[in-house]
């Protein structure tokens, strides 16, 4: 989902602005992370989740997710202790894939991560060199994090943390959002 979610973004919504960049209709200092950070609505997307099962009261915990990085641009995706050691393992290349049971806020949790595709040369307009990056977002975040880095690189993993039940009910539950959200976002 959130791989889909940066292929998206890159394709049709970062094409598009550029496109307008290259038409002069749009200053090449643009920059707004609701319509060019796949990172910032996926978080976006999971927050109005979060929100919405807990005005629902719900009995099922709501499941945590995190684009989690070592170099973020957004501090608020800046990677704790057990995910950087997650995001060095993935970004070896030898795994696709993390998953682990673990104690978290006095939980008996699942912990499954990937990391995120690679960098393409899109996205170093972004996390390259500063002097590139947009102005909007220099001012929106600083110069000083989520830049240096190169095609290739993983820089980010998708984490997700669910709370274990003996009955498997929340991961069912969980597997039946995941699908839904794919549903509607391929629909749109």
């Amino acid at each position: 989902y959130t791989d889909a979610m940066q292929v998206y973004v890159d394709a049709h919504m970062k094409s598009f602005v550029y496109s307008l960049e290259s038409q002069q209709k749009l200053s090449k200092d643009f920059f707004n992370p609701s319509i060019l950070s796949s990172t910032f609505m996926v978080s976006a997307v999971n927050e109005i989740y979060k929100h919405q099962a807990l005005e629902q009261k719900t009995d099922i915990d709501v499941v945590e997710f995190k684009f989690a990085s070592n170099n973020p641009t957004n501090m608020n995706n800046k990677a704790d202790e057990l995910e950087s050691k997650i995001l060095k393992k993935l970004a070896g290349g030898t795994d696709l894939f993390y998953e682990d049971r673990i104690e978290r806020n006095d939980k008996d949790m699942l912990v499954l991560a990937s990391p995120s595709r690679k960098n393409t040369q899109n996205c170093l307009v972004c996390h390259g060199a500063p002097s590139d990056a947009p102005k909007d977002m220099i001012e929106l975040y600083g110069d000083k994090n989520g830049f240096g880095e190169k095609v290739g690189d993983i820089r980010a993993i998708s984490v997700i943390y669910v709370v274990v039940d003996a009955s498997g009910e929340k991961m069912r539950f969980f597997i039946t959002i995941e699908m839904l959200m794919l549903a509607v976002f391929i629909g749109i």
